[in-house]
């Protein structure tokens, strides 16, 4: 089976960045969000699913643009049956969001100072996630499905790099990475006119500066889902409807996010409506409807980290069309 399709929300944000000499660029209007999927499966056996995606998604905020690529590959184990009408499945599941920068072009307070420019080199994300669902059949067309699950987050990046300026009103340029990192003073700033300070880690960025580039910028969390839904069949038409929540453990990104005043959002709750038309023995429509309580909080776990958590604070609902073809009706 071949599945290609598009995603967006209905919300759309006038995208004004700053500019590098000062002021703002000429609004454009845009989606604040969108993505383009192709996915396939393949039922390799009458016990084994596998099933792939590849997709490019794009986040838009008043002053940010972040483009990620995503892929997954997943198996599903049909277990042997127990009773009739009920089935049981293992499922396996690994995912990557990956991106060649971000540049982060709003600001943000972070302790005493503002920092006006960042850029993350090479964010990247793993995830992994295991589940057991199992499926009653309720009747000849009605299926009901509970399943729960639980994974684990690792994200990483390159370095990042950027400006700041302190509450004198001074301007610094930064260059942070593994092994610690340098600051530059920009200009002259009172009676100093050249500034240099070397760091040889990430603690003693820390405890110096109040900011720790690896820890402020990683997001690496267990979590674990429970979720179910119903599925009807009526002819052409099959319609679906299910809901999940997931709750995640970090290790101590959300207590650096308290620490410098932020919200942090360790759960979230997602309910999901699709209806698919089968307009030939191959070809069929699908329609969906997805809402989150935390917009692109399970989507993209490398966008959450100490200076952009604040993005994830409101509820999206998410509009899907694909187009699906079976090679086998």
């Amino acid at each position: 089976m071949l599945r290609l399709g598009y995603s967006t929300v209905g919300d759309t944000v006038n995208y004004t960045p700053n500019l590098p000499g000062g002021g703002f660029a000429t609004p454009k209007q845009q989606p604040r969000y969108q993505s383009k999927n192709l996915a396939f499966g393949w039922q390799a056996s009458p016990s084994w699913y596998l099933q792939g995606k590849t997709q490019l998604q794009q986040f838009v905020s008043l002053r940010d643009n972040f483009t990620f690529n995503k892929f997954s590959i997943g198996a599903q184990y049909q277990l042997p049956a127990i009773e009739a009408g009920t089935r049981t499945a293992l499922e396996f599941n690994v995912s990557s969001n990956r991106s060649s920068a971000l540049d982060k072009n709003s600001y943000t307070q972070v302790s005493s100072n503002l920092l006006t420019s960042l850029r993350i080199h090479s964010p990247a994300d793993l995830q992994w996630q295991t589940n057991i669902s199992q499926t009653r059949k309720l009747s000849t067309h009605n299926h009901l499905t509970f399943f729960t699950g639980m994974g684990r987050i690792t994200s990483r990046h390159d370095g990042v790099t950027g400006q700041v300026r302190d509450n004198s009103g001074c301007n610094y340029g930064f260059n942070f990475g593994d092994n610690g990192g340098e600051i530059n003073q920009i200009g002259e700033c009172g009676t100093i006119k050249t500034l240099n300070r070397q760091y040889p880690s990430d603690e003693t960025i820390n405890r110096e500066l109040g900011v720790a580039p690896v820890k402020d910028m990683q997001n690496n969390a267990w979590f674990y889902r429970v979720g179910g839904g119903f599925s009807t069949r009526r002819q052409r038409w099959l319609g679906h409807i299910g809901y999940y929540y997931q709750q995640y453990l970090r290790d101590d990104l959300d207590g650096r996010i308290l620490a410098n005043g932020g919200t942090v959002y360790e759960n979230n709750h997602v309910l999901a409506l699709e209806a698919t038309h089968r307009t030939t023995d191959n070809f069929s429509l699908s329609a969906s409807l997805e809402y989150n309580q935390h917009r692109f909080l399970d989507a993209v776990p490398v966008l959450y980290t100490r200076v952009t958590s604040s993005r994830f604070r409101n509820d999206v609902i998410y509009f899907s069309l694909h187009a699906n073809y079976a090679f086998t009706p």
